[in-house]
């Protein structure tokens, strides 16, 4: 037999003990298993990838599937989802000679592994029609919300073990792979109660994204790991003999925590890594029989170790929001640096490392309404913010309390609003402010553990982007996310409405939404549909004078004549303009003699002085500058429109528009420079009273508002005035008028006014 002969041997009989192990596993922790299904997926999946090999090793591609399915076994869940483990890749990776489907799945092997099996395949590109990454998330966690949440399950042991192979890819896609993970599938693992699994990705995301602290860490406990772990040896040696005269059975569990764990940690005390022994980097975990003897237990390790009382947490009596239960309290001694000791009984020790497949194997998951939140976000979200809704789903956690006493459970940093929307969507909407342990508090006051917190609402308060800044829950992004998207739509048919009523009632053009003109006129502004309209005008972008060109064009015989003499009526048209066009021979002479004069409106404000460009806008409208974040020439920068003000010009990180930003509402725009501002010399005249320091007053007004002085001039007059000027540097958008208001609001300056000519 020659070296390839030999080396498959080997490769099957080792996937043939891999396959065996899963079967003990089920066999031994599952009553009553369909083997017999088991055996035929791997039969059917060993015929699928027989010629598929894992880049790194050259290994046959079967051991990744069966390494997730030894995981489903080892966590105790049952046949079917072993078998939908085992066939997770089958029908992505089937040639067409298999002819291997979902259907054909569901007739072999059942239903629910059919639909596991769907919810863990990826779309094909030419099924997508937007992001391909968010599509498939979409049906992943749909499918677990609606269909089986063993699917996700699987998909989190599936990202477990390629997490391990990131390194055959390039270093983009690895940190590409490397931050998904750590911001949609950690958390989501950890919310099941999968800590260790969570634990593995977070650390070979580590390896990726920094590795030098990996390393770091890494040989800090490799160097000190055994003897700490002896002198800890020594003290629980004493605690277990100790119980055992108590008639106690106590077993142990010593291990380090996490890499990135560790890192975070000396982080968020603001250690550097040469401190590491200061930080708390082990675990010890002791399960005794029951809960009684937890306590016991808890009661003799604070006698034989020093304890930080601030640092005990009683999970047992109050669980975390996934249910997880265990006493946890901080530790030290002679010898022996911090460490977090973890009591709990055997039954909590299994449940919390088989996370929901408690519940699912007691009947029923007490909690997914966080996964339908995630599902119900694909409607108003990108995948970026579907990355950071995902990574809030598992939290440090808070209690407080309504006002009737009942308890709630919110991450650490939650708002009074976001304890408002925990109740209930319409209190979070209606909410106008917060009652905290009897004192009034604004919605945006950070909650702590142990407050009573009643909400006062107002049923005419209406949602605002501000708010976006104030919450912190998955829920409560979401439900005010789509408020305002509710509140934009109708404002955006408002518009429009009143649009069509101009029409009826000052032009006396019966328009419609529905008719085949307002298609037209859409159609004819390069515009989607009527609620683009609409937005266009709410937003300032357009405006009625820029919609009457179109209007003539596309309204049918008989019917431009009357509209031009409304026109004029209206003062829309001057007379001359209307007999020039009433004039001509025949309705599209009149069409294009009305489209000239109001083309000629439109450039009214010519845009070639703007040293910027705003995307989408077609018709010139007064620019600025915005006063909060003050763009130079050079920054990034955004437009923000409104109906009547034009555009305000921030820079992209403006605080102001931040979550308008991420939104991307209708009244936002992207913008760029062109060129840099023209830049004009104008003089401000001052009066005021004569004050010790008013020249240096001026001067810092100028300087915090960047506007550069070529000089300032003031003269003292009999009186007790004050009177000069000012000569300024300003670029054309510079808003002149809010000089003058700041320059007034100095004590002593009673007028400032712009010299003209």
């Amino acid at each position: 037999m020659g070296f390839t002969g030999r080396f498959l041997g080997l490769e099957n009989r080792r996937n043939t003990r891999i396959f065996n192990a899963i079967l003990d596993t089920l066999t031994e922790r599952t009553a009553h298993p369909d083997l017999e299904r088991v055996r035929d997926a791997y039969e059917l999946a060993t015929r699928v990838h027989a010629d598929h090999i894992r880049k790194k090793s050259g290994e046959a591609y079967i051991v990744h599937p069966l390494s997730v399915a030894l995981e489903c076994a080892e966590h105790w869940m049952d046949d079917v989802s072993v078998a939908a483990a085992i066939l997770h890749d089958t029908v992505e990776d089937a040639d067409d000679s298999f002819e291997l489907s979902i259907e054909a799945l569901d007739e072999r092997f059942g239903r629910e592994v059919a639909h596991i099996v769907d919810g863990l395949t990826k779309l094909r590109h030419e099924e997508v029609v937007t992001d391909p990454k968010l599509a498939t998330l979409h049906k992943l966690l749909t499918a677990a919300v609606t269909e089986d949440i063993r699917t996700i399950v699987i998909k989190i042991f599936d990202r477990v073990d390629n997490i391990k192979t990131v390194d055959v890819f390039g270093p983009e896609k690895q940190r590409r792979i490397a931050t998904e993970t750590l911001r949609f599938y950690v958390p989501i693992a950890a919310r099941l109660g999968f800590f260790k699994e969570a634990r593995v990705m977070e650390d070979h995301v580590m390896a990726v994204l920094q590795p030098d602290v990996y390393k770091t860490v890494t040989r800090w406990l490799g160097a000190n790991n055994k003897r700490i772990g002896k002198q800890v040896d020594r003290v629980v040696g004493d605690i277990k003999a100790t119980l055992d005269s108590m008639g106690i059975q106590c077993s142990s569990l010593y291990y380090h925590k996490g890499i990135y764990t560790i890192s975070e940690a000396l982080e968020n005390q603001g250690l550097p890594l040469s401190r590491l022994e200061e930080s708390c980097n082990f675990n010890l975990c002791l399960v005794v029989d029951d809960v009684d003897a937890c306590f016991r237990t808890l009661n003799l390790v604070h006698r034989r170790f020093v304890h930080l009382p601030a640092r005990f947490r009683d999970f047992i009596n109050n669980p975390k929001v996934n249910g997880y239960q265990s006493l946890h309290t901080l530790v030290t001694g002679p010898g022996i640096p911090k460490i977090q000791v973890l009591i709990r009984t055997e039954e909590m020790h299994t449940a919390n490392h088989i996370g929901v497949v408690s519940q699912l194997r007691a009947g029923q998951v007490e909690d997914t309404s966080w996964l339908d939140e995630l599902v119900d976000s694909f409607q108003s979200v990108g995948s970026g913010q579907l990355m950071d809704l995902a990574s809030r789903v598992f939290f440090p956690e808070i209690d407080v309390f309504t006002p009737t006493g009942e308890k709630l459970k919110l991450p650490e940093g939650a708002t009074a609003l976001d304890f408002a929307y925990q109740i209930h969507t319409e209190v979070g909407d209606q909410a106008r402010a917060a009652v905290i342990d009897g004192h009034p508090r604004p919605l945006k006051t950070a909650l702590r553990s142990g407050n009573r917190v009643r909400i006062l609402t107002d049923e005419k308060n209406q949602p605002s982007y501000q708010r976006l800044s104030w919450v912190t829950t998955t829920r409560a992004t979401i439900a005010l996310r789509r408020a305002l998207q509710r509140a934009e739509r109708q404002a955006f048919e408002l518009e429009l409405a009143r649009f069509l009523k101009f029409c009826r009632k000052r032009l006396g053009v019966p328009l419609k939404a529905s008719s085949p003109e307002f298609a037209a006129l859409v159609e004819t502004m390069e515009l989607a549909d009527g609620e683009a309209l609409g937005r266009e005008l709410h937003a300032g972008r357009l405006d009625y004078e820029h919609v009457l060109p179109h209007l003539a064009h596309v309204l049918p015989e008989g019917q431009v004549r009357k509209l031009v003499k409304v026109l004029g009526r209206e003062a829309l048209m001057s007379p001359d303009q209307v007999s020039e066009t009433l004039g001509v021979d025949d309705e599209d002479s009149m069409r294009s003699t009305v489209e000239e004069v109001f083309g000629e409106h439109a450039q009214d404000g010519d845009p070639l002085h703007m040293p910027l460009r705003i995307d989408g806008l077609r018709y010139p409208i007064p620019v600025r500058l915005a006063g909060c974040c003050r763009p130079q020439y050079g920054d990034e920068i955004l437009a923000h429109t409104a109906r009547g003000r034009g555009a305000t010009i921030h820079r992209r990180t403006c605080r102001t528009i931040r979550q308008m930003v991420e939104f991307w509402p209708a009244s936002m725009a992207k913008a760029a420079w062109e060129g840099p501002p023209r830049m004009e010399r104008v003089r401000f005249d001052i009066l005021g009273r004569d004050r010790r320091g008013l020249l240096l007053a001026i001067s810092g007004v100028l300087s915090e508002i960047k506007v550069d002085a070529q000089s300032i001039k003031l003269n003292a007059e009999e009186g007790g005035l004050a009177r000069g000027y000012a000569n300024l540097e300003l670029n054309t958008l510079t808003d002149r008028d809010e000089v003058v208001q700041r320059l007034e609001a100095i004590p002593g300056i009673t007028s400032v006014a712009i010299r003209t000519g």
